[in-house]
């Protein structure tokens, strides 16, 4: 017996196989901490220091990603939520941000859901001399504590 679907999915391989060369993969993890009592303080390489975004140094990280990242990293500022630089001196080597839901429920990227309290820790990077040093881990369990 054959398969009527064969040739349906003969095409959609084909459309896929053609479009896969626009897109880029990108693993996505989601964790749920039930107590930020888990946390452990924040420890931060030498050498490397951890400060909060704000309205003065948002346009800082245009030195280690693009203007346009800058650009949406002041409206992630201005929409209240919450972002951390890794610093080198006063280089930017690293990013992350606390995105935070002030409403019943909030959705992200359409498909990640979030409620009132919580936060999706995202747009974290390090730059790639400096990864394997912790700066992430330290970056992330600042965000946790500031948000709490």
């Amino acid at each position: 017996m054959t398969n009527p679907y064969s040739r349906t999915i003969a095409i959609s391989r084909g459309i896929l196989n053609r479009l896969r060369p626009r897109f880029y993969r990108r693993t996505v993890f989601l964790m749920y901490m039930h107590d930020v009592k888990e946390l452990r303080p924040v420890t931060v390489p030498a050498g490397f220091s951890l400060v909060p975004v704000t309205a003065d140094n948002v346009e800082t990280v245009a030195t280690f990603r693009t203007t346009k990242v800058a650009d949406t990293f002041r409206c992630l500022l201005d929409g209240g939520n919450v972002g951390v630089y890794a610093m080198l001196g006063d280089k930017v080597v690293g990013h992350f941000w606390a995105m935070l839901c002030n409403e019943a429920h909030c959705r992200f990227w359409r498909g990640v859901d979030i409620e009132r309290g919580e936060a999706l820790l995202a747009w974290g990077n390090v730059d790639e001399r400096y990864r394997g040093q912790s700066l992430f881990q330290s970056m992330g369990t600042f965000l946790c504590q500031r948000v709490r």
